[in-house]
């Protein structure tokens, strides 16, 4: 994908990139119990990497990629080899050192399919604007610009004539592209990765 945005063809998922470990135990125990794991499965997850993938699944004939991070380990590997089989540009998957890739454990019941999860943010709480690549930010950033409404506010969807398609403002989009200029003009600092355990 190019750096420039009005260039581009194809999508950007941007977000939370994880594992989800699913696990089928024959019961939920009590506290300071035991339960049996009766089968294990591993599937990619977290929103960002869950629209790439469905785009994909779908039959998505143009260029997909994700945004996002990971750590250095098997559960990233495990991300990159599913996006490089269904053909998911990665180069936006940003490997932080000494960070764990973002999991969720969920346990599910044999009889009845209840599920209780338990997640670790891990990389994702580690990814922030400003660990992003500068010259591709500054062409987002651009773009955004030259795509606001009247008033001046982001909107959440742009049509293919480069007009506002849904709501504005959007205050989720707005916060996003402030922490991003901030991060850009240096005035917030890269949040550090603590030390693996």
């Amino acid at each position: 994908m190019s750096d420039a945005p009005d260039s581009r063809a194809g999508v950007l998922c941007a977000g939370t990139i994880l594992v989800d470990v699913g696990k089928v135990i024959d019961a939920y125990p009590a506290l300071d119990h035991l339960a049996t794991i009766e089968q294990v499965s591993v599937s990619t997850g977290g929103p960002g990497l869950n629209m790439a993938v469905d785009l994909r699944m779908l039959g998505a004939a143009f260029p997909i990629g994700v945004l996002g991070a990971v750590g250095e380990d098997q559960h990233a590997a495990f991300i990159l080899a599913e996006c490089a089989r269904l053909g998911i540009d990665t180069a936006g998957v940003r490997k932080l050192t000494g960070a764990v890739t973002s999991f969720t454990d969920a346990m599910v019941e044999r009889d009845g399919g209840r599920r209780t999860m338990f997640h670790h943010s891990g990389a994702n709480a580690l990814f922030d604007a400003s660990t992003g690549r500068y010259g591709q930010a500054s062409a987002v950033l651009a773009w955004l610009a030259a795509h606001r409404t009247r008033l001046g506010s982001l909107p959440e969807q742009v049509n293919a004539a480069g007009r506002p398609a849904s709501v504005a403002p959007l205050a989720w989009t707005d916060a996003v592209t402030l922490l991003a200029l901030l991060a850009q003009a240096g005035h917030l600092a890269t949040i550090p990765v603590p030390p693996a355990d």
